[in-house]
């Protein structure tokens, strides 16, 4: 079931490169909340961060549960995840195996992070992330801005340290969205 689904939730999320948020986690990035809001008890202040809001919104608008509890909040990406991958130490081999459509967890001087995962090539991690400047992004943007990007990140960074792989759609099922 998994595979069918990897490149529905890439594109979807495809979709959404480029979007800019406004000040604070404002403006068309707040989508993402409102989603949430919409399809689950407890609200969520409009203005809250969203990287994980946006996997959620992503996964769902494909029809898929990923079956992380409070997806929200990043670091629930590995905590639920059934079989997560600790990054460190892998070898060159065991990176390329990681299958696309999954989800990189981040750790960061802040907190922590979250980002779909696209491909691993040459020391560097390609993922799909909401909440995050463009300064890692593949497309250059005329000015630094934050909202969602296409991004690369050297697997050895140590600002925003990549620390888990989730296969997250391996451990879903399909259902509707309403």
């Amino acid at each position: 079931m998994a595979d069918l689904y990897r490149h529905k939730v890439i594109e979807t999320a495809r979709k959404d490169v480029g979007i800019l948020e406004q000040k604070n986690n404002t403006g068309e990035v707040q989508k993402y909340t409102k989603f949430w809001n919409a399809t689950n008890p407890g609200k969520l202040v409009l203005t809250s961060p969203y990287c994980g809001l946006a996997l959620d919104y992503w996964f769902k608008q494909t029809g898929v549960n990923h079956n992380v509890a409070f997806s929200p909040r990043a670091i629930n990406w590995k905590v639920n995840c059934v079989n997560p991958v600790p990054l460190f130490n892998l070898s060159e081999n065991d990176y390329k195996k990681l299958k696309p459509g999954g989800v990189i967890v981040y750790k960061n001087s802040w907190g922590n992070h979250v980002g779909l995962f696209l491909e691993y090539k040459e020391f560097y991690i390609y993922t799909i992330e909401g909440n995050t400047s463009n300064a890692r992004s593949i497309k250059k943007y005329p000015y630094r801005s934050e909202g969602v990007f296409e991004l690369k990140t050297k697997i050895t960074n140590t600002a925003l340290k990549p620390i888990y792989y989730c296969d997250a759609l391996n451990q879903a099922t399909p259902f509707k969205v309403k």
